[in-house]
């Protein structure tokens, strides 16, 4: 049995994505609420109301998402005589649709890795869909985790935070880091990253799911973050970590960031000079998929 095909019905979270790969002939079920699905190499998304489905019909990639509500969904073989009717939706140009986040021939993934328990994460830039996706993890941090990035006790992101947060320039950006459970991509940390005004100084924060610390991801994030400063011509990167936040002090420590820089008395501020050559793995290796990561 192809791993793609679930006779069993499967829950998708609003805005939860759930990955199909070659899976050309397979039918799409929308038993409750709406689908959104976008084909790789189809101009047109395809929306799947209650009672309806969609025999995908391209080859590659395709997401299948739940765009304003929980939905239910069943992927199976298509049965002969069963025809399937949906609407197609041809997407304007300013849409954050599913399809702003379908990464074409792997164009927006920066890396493939694999954590020290072995599990496949995959970093990518975030864009205007992943808004919603990015508030839902941080309102599924604990409060000492959103404190401890945001510096401050909060709860979400404000809707302004969250525009900046979706979009990136040649200057600012963030990368989200997922995982896939069951065929659905899970955002299990992020990390943030601007350019000062001088053009050489980096400034970063990030952080990482309850669930996923002490197991490399930390470290996975930090490396990428120092590749995109470096390929922003960056000389050093800052960050500000509370006092109590020993978890992040420790693994600025082990990432080569000078830690003893009070900033005030509740923060210290992270410094890394990365004006020198990386040494270590460069970022042309920590880019190929598989590669091994260090706790």
């Amino acid at each position: 049995m192809s791993p793609q095909v679930s006779y069993i019905p499967r829950r998708l979270r609003v805005r939860e994505v759930l990955d199909i790969r070659n899976g050309q002939g397979l039918v799409v079920h929308c038993l409750e609420g709406a689908l959104w699905i976008t084909q790789d190499g189809d101009r047109d998304d395809v929306v799947v109301n209650a009672g309806q489905c969609f025999v995908l019909d391209r080859r590659g990639l395709a997401l299948v998402s739940a765009p304003v509500g929980a939905a239910t969904v069943v992927v199976e073989r298509a049965a002969r005589g069963a025809p399937c009717a949906a609407q197609r939706y041809t997407a304007p140009a300013d849409s954050v649709a599913p399809r702003e986040a379908m990464p074409r021939a792997e164009q927006r993934l920066i890396g493939g890795l694999k954590l020290v328990d072995g599990m496949r994460v995959t970093v990518r830039p975030a864009c205007a869909w992943d808004a919603g996706r990015i508030q839902d993890y941080i309102r599924g941090l604990s409060l000492p985790s959103r404190y401890g990035r945001f510096l401050a006790p909060i709860n979400e992101l404000s809707p302004a935070e969250l525009a900046r947060v979706g979009g990136s320039d040649d200057r600012h950006g963030t990368l989200v880091a997922e995982t896939k459970i069951d065929g659905a991509r899970i955002m299990i940390g992020e990390a943030r990253y601007a350019l000062g005004s001088d053009g050489k100084t980096g400034e970063i924060a990030l952080s990482v799911g309850d669930a996923w610390h002490h197991r490399g991801l930390g470290t996975l994030l930090m490396d990428f973050l120092e590749c995109r400063a470096r390929s922003l011509g960056a000389a050093t990167l800052v960050g500000d970590v509370l006092h109590s936040n020993k978890a992040m002090r420790k693994l600025a420590c082990k990432s080569g960031f000078d830690t003893g820089v009070p900033a005030d008395a509740t923060l210290v501020r992270i410094v890394k000079d990365i004006s020198a050559a990386r040494i270590g793995v460069p970022c042309r290796q920590l880019m190929r998929a598989g590669l091994p990561i260090a706790a």
